[in-house]
């Protein structure tokens, strides 16, 4: 998985209101819920949503006990968005800006596509 030119990563944070998340379908932190881990708990240890089944904090990092899932983790996304040659794309929306602020500001996406609005509310805050 490494090695790859082009991830189109998901990306999910923790807070979402219950009907938004049955819209979104499934996700890590529901895989996880299926054996006993709470969103709350996972909030608790700073967690505040998942980019391509890795979880974050609100900088963008990752510990390596948040490590659950077999897929490129952060620190990964941030190696190769950092690359030149490499995208690491992310389509997001509202809803998602917590968890899409994160990413940013840890480097973990070179590839950004969102809407105005989002757009928007990034620029000015």
């Amino acid at each position: 998985m490494r090695s790859l030119d082009y991830v189109f990563a998901s990306l999910r944070q923790i807070d979402v209101p219950a009907k938004q998340q049955k819209e979104m379908g499934a996700n890590a932190i529901d895989l996880l819920s299926d054996v006993g881990i709470t969103p709350k708990e996972l909030g608790e240890e700073g967690v505040i949503g998942d980019l391509n089944y890795s979880f974050i904090d609100h900088s963008g990092q990752s510990r390596p006990d948040w490590e659950l899932f077999l897929s490129l983790q952060a620190e990964d996304l941030h190696k190769m968005a950092s690359h030149p040659s490499k995208r690491v794309v992310v389509i997001a929306g509202s809803n998602k800006e917590r968890i899409l602020r994160a990413a940013l500001t840890g480097g973990l996406l070179n590839v950004l596509i969102t809407d105005e609005l989002t757009a928007q509310t990034l620029v000015t805050e």
